[in-house]
């Protein structure tokens, strides 16, 4: 068996989104969860570099605890009129979140860290995508956050499930928004003379 096929794909993120995600596709992967504070400015910022150091840190922070393997970090948060957001922390922090971004678009920014443990070969970048909300009546929030939550995301909301309604299209990629942008991880695995399919059970 080759050097490449031995490889496991080391899951640093605590969501049990990209969790899932990876399980549907039928990666070969465990999960550690980083125990690390996350960079979370609020004021404008330069938020690729902000989400490519965030994932970054998440791959530091697990390295140490694994002997082999390939290391996957990620980090996704929203931009809206310049301002960062990251996750909301209650129903009225939602509530308003949604009033403001009726009908307007939001940026959605993955930053993605690959570590290879056996050589320390270390690639990173980072994907975004358009995500346009559609036109929402206001005495219909209320109705749609009872049904949002919970509110563990970037921006506090998800595509999946009955928060697909509330967006309109998309520019960029669907997996992106659900924080583990596969076809840009495909990208950077390539650089390391990888490939997503070598982690495949």
């Amino acid at each position: 068996m080759s050097y490449i096929k031995k490889k496991i794909l080391i899951l640093a993120s605590s969501s049990s989104c990209r969790n899932k995600i990876l399980k549907d596709c039928r990666v070969n992967f465990k999960v550690i969860f980083p125990s690390i504070k996350e960079i979370r400015p609020t004021r404008f910022y330069d938020i690729s570099s902000l989400v490519k150091q965030n994932a970054s840190f998440k791959v530091d922070a697990v390295k140490d605890k694994v002997k082999d393997g390939i290391i996957l970090g990620l980090d996704t948060l929203v931009l809206f009129k310049k301002k960062i957001v990251g996750k909301l922390k209650s129903k009225e922090e939602a509530r308003k979140f949604l009033r403001d971004i009726i009908g307007k678009k939001i940026f959605v920014y993955t930053g993605i860290c690959i570590l290879d443990k056996i050589n320390q070969n270390r690639v990173c970048g980072y994907d975004r995508t358009i995500v346009y909300v559609r036109q929402i009546s206001p005495h219909k929030i209320d109705r749609y956050i009872e049904y949002l939550g919970p509110y563990n995301k970037a921006g506090g909301f998800s595509l999946e499930g009955i928060g697909g309604v509330i967006f309109d299209r998309l520019e960029g990629s669907y997996f992106n928004v659900l924080g583990l942008p596969l076809r840009k991880i495909g990208v950077l695995l390539e650089k390391m003379n990888l490939d997503i399919l070598d982690f495949m059970r």
